[in-house]
Formats: C-alpha cells, sequence, structure tokens
C-alpha cells in the first residue's frame, strides 16, 4: 500500500504533516540507557536531541538529512496508524501494510531557482531508499520502497493548501514570510501566484538569532546559557535565570526583530500600508508577539498550525501529483 507525506526537513525544526522534532539527533552502536525515542538504521541508534546542528544550505552532503527525513516519516506513520487502530491497537500492524512511500519535500524559493538543485535533492533521497529501506522507530519496524519523490518551494506549498485562509483567499495581493531555523523566505503573491523573481532567502533565521543572544549574554552578563534557554524565557516559561539575564533575552529578541526581520522586509520594497503579510513556519510562531509589537507592519496575519503549514502542503502536492501522473 501506498503512504503519501510531506516532510519539511528544515534546519530547526523536522515537520511533518502531525510531528514536529528538533533537527538534531546524537548517534551510538548502543542504545544508552533511559532513551524513550530512538531510531535505529544500518546498525546505528539516532537519539533525537534538542541541540540542533548548525545551518546547512546544501542538506545532500551527508546522512544528517536521511535520518531526519526517516524520523518525520517514522513519527507520522506511526501518529496515523495510532489514531486508526488506538494506543493499544495493532499498530505494527497497521505501519506494515505501507510498503511504498511517496514522498513530498522542498526547498526555500530562492535555492529552487538554482540549476540541479530540487533534482540533487531527489536523487540523494532515492540513493537511499528506492531500492527499498528498512529501519526501526521506537520498536516498530518500517520497511518501503521510495517509489515517488518530488521537491516544491517552501511557502509557496503552504499558501496553495490553505485556499479558505482568509487572506490568501480574499485579497489579490500579499506576502508571504517564513521564518525558519537558517532562512527567512519572502515570496510576494500576485492575484494566487507567486511573483518567483522577486522572491529572496536572507539569513535572518532562529538560529541566527540564538547565536547572537548567546553570546550577549556571555559578553554583557558573562552568563552561558544555551538554546533551550532562550526558548524557555520567550515562551515564558519557568528558569532559573536571573530577571537581568530575562530582560536582556526579550530585548535582544525584540532587537533581532526589529533589524533583522522588519528591516529586512522594507528593503524588499514592501508597501506595508497597502501589502498584507501572511507569516509562516516555527520561527513566525515563537516570534509573534515580538513582531506584533513592532508598529511598521500594518496587516499581519498567521497561517493556522505556521510550523507545519509546509509539510501539510508537500504531503497534498506530492497526492496531487502521483493522481495526475497516474491517470497520465
Amino acid at each position: 500500500m501506498l503512504f503519501f507525506t510531506g516532510i519539511d526537513d528544515g534546519n530547526y525544526d523536522i515537520k511533518s504533516p502531525h510531528t514536529t522534532m528538533p533537527a538534531g539527533y546524537t548517534s551510538s552502536e548502543i542504545l544508552p540507557p533511559m532513551v524513550n525515542e530512538y531510531l535505529f538504521y544500518n546498525g546505528v541508534y539516532y537519539v533525537p536531541s534538542q541541540k540542533r546542528f548548525k545551518y546547512l544550505e546544501d542538506k545532500t552532503v551527508n546522512e544528517r538529512s536521511l535520518v531526519l527525513v526517516l524520523f518525520g516519516i517514522a513519527q507520522e506513520l506511526r501518529y496515523l496508524a495510532t489514531k486508526k487502530v488506538g494506543q493499544d491497537g495493532n499498530i505494527q500492524g497497521e505501519i506494515s501494510k505501507y510498503t511504498e512511500v511517496a514522498l513530498g519535500v522542498g526547498l526555500p524559493p530562492s535555492h529552487m531557482m538554482a540549476k540541479g538543485a530540487a533534482q540533487k535533492k531527489i536523487q540523494y533521497l532515492e540513493s537511499y531508499m528506492k531500492d527499498g529501506i528498512d529501519f526501526e522507530y521506537c520498536g516498530l519496524k518500517y520497511s518501503f520502497k521510495l517509489t515517488f519523490c518530488k521537491v516544491f518551494p517552501q511557502d509557496y506549498a503552504a499558501i496553495v493548501v490553505n485556499t479558505d485562509d482568509d487572506i490568501i483567499k480574499n485579497y489579490p495581493k500579499f506576502v508571504a514570510v517564513d521564518i525558519g531555523g537558517g532562512t527567512m523566505d519572502v515570496i510576494p503573491f500576485i492575484d494566487h501566484t507567486p511573483d518567483t523573481a522577486s522572491c529572496i532567502s536572507v539569513q535572518s533565521g532562529i538560529l541566527y538569532m540564538y547565536q547572537n543572544i548567546v553570546l550577549d549574554c556571555k559578553r554583557a552578563l558573562g552568563v552561558s546559557i544555551d538554546n533551550k534557554d532562550i526558548e524557555c524565557v520567550i515562551n515564558k516559561e519557568r528558569t532559573v535565570l536571573s530577571e537581568e539575564v530575562i530582560r536582556l533575552i526579550m530585548a535582544d529578541v525584540q532587537k533581532w526583530v526589529d533589524e533583522n526581520i522588519i528591516n529586512e522586509l522594507s528593503q524588499c520594497n514592501i508597501s506595508f500600508a497597502a501589502t498584507p503579510v501572511v507569516f509562516l513556519g516555527g520561527g513566525s510562531k515563537l516570534l509573534r508577539p515580538f513582531i506584533n509589537k513592532n508598529k511598521v507592519i500594518m496587516n499581519q496575519h498567521y497561517l493556522k498550525d505556521p510550523a507545519r503549514a509546509n509539510a501539510k502542503g508537500y504531503a497534498a502536492l506530492i497526492k496531487q501529483m502521483y493522481q495526475a501522473s497516474a491517470k497520465g
């Protein structure tokens, strides 16, 4: 049976249509103790980690992206199997029904324009999965062949499957802004068609913001923090950090939004008075309160489930393309 899905293998998180995990893992030939989640592939155990990998533009240079994509597929298939048969049902039996996968993935719009970039990513995934792949995830066995794979432009995929969204449905002109781990992608839409000549990707993603804040805390206050500490502060979760450190982090986040996100958008010749800005991506969800504090953007809007919007778009588009090719 054929399984359709989309995986957004971002630099911050790996997203399937229903699941999310940090884009990081540790590896070992022996399963570490006290581990609840793991993936076992080719003799190696991979355990998800909150310590995300550094930004990597070309994800085909090593097996890192493959492992993260396998995590995404495994989590999505387990989620759907559990939803169908229940937590106490035959989840393994449901998973084993799927022996083929049709996979949609993405690239930033500006990267899509590079000659051969999309095909290179397809060939990378096919080289591992086209002839069949077997692995284990949390005690469940997976075995399938990748029989259909396509690459779609990030953000465009999210927009075309959210046609019931108020802005997308009713406005002839808007700008889609995807704040991810490594990049911020900007795509103008006119009459529901992307203006590909005006698409840009800039390195204003969340991971760069974290790096800046970590250095600032060390330099200004002599305090060593990590990305998780920053997330806790932004999300107003419990932390033992002093009020001084918290104030510095919050100020740095707002400064980053004002100078590295809003100012970048201002330089794209966007008329904020005349153009709605549709935010998506995990970074948009995280930074929403700080974006709203900036008064330059007058008509900001956020997609529902912005972090997984691209993954959902890839899944819908790969199914449409497969069905169209089957008819042809």
